[in-house]
């Protein structure tokens, strides 16, 4: 359940990147509020395909991201977990940072942190579609995990 959690939080900040037109107007285009509607994560071992999950977006479930005119941006986060009674307990989490864009590309950091992250988006009417990846070698093997999310304009 906590990889779970992770996973959806990842996703979550996968969602902040948004691609959108080339043109100078295209940073305007991401400013607003947007609710996930869909996300997944896919993991690979050496190009093989491992692992796939779609994570649950429900009313308990989900993430509303905000981008701010002034290059900063707020993501409130809810999920369920279930305890170690048993009991299933909604959660939420509020994150901020700054943002820039170039191209089809989302850079985020948060809570102002110097690292940032890039990520593939796209906008397309009312949908912001974004790609996230990161990838790792241990003893050899290269693990690739992708994230997938779309989100509608609020």
């Amino acid at each position: 359940m906590i990889k779970q959690l992770k996973l959806y939080s990842l996703l979550l900040v996968f969602t902040l990147l948004f691609s959108c037109p080339s043109d100078d107007d295209a940073p305007q285009a991401i400013v607003g509020d947007w609710i996930l509607v869909t996300s997944n994560v896919t993991e690979f071992i050496n190009g093989t395909q491992d692992y796939y999950e779609d994570v649950v977006v429900d009313q308990d479930n989900y993430s509303r991201l905000s981008f701010l005119a002034d290059g900063t941006y707020i993501e409130f986060n809810s999920y369920t977990y279930i305890d170690i009674n048993g009991n299933i307990v909604v959660g939420t989490e509020t994150d901020s940072g700054t943002y820039n864009t170039n191209g089809n590309v989302l850079s985020i950091s948060y809570d102002n942190d110097p690292v940032f992250f890039d990520i593939e988006y796209s906008i397309s009417g009312n949908q912001l579609d974004t790609f996230y990846f990161e990838e790792d070698v241990f003893n050899g093997d290269v693990f690739r995990e992708e994230y997938r999310a779309s989100f509608v304009r609020d």
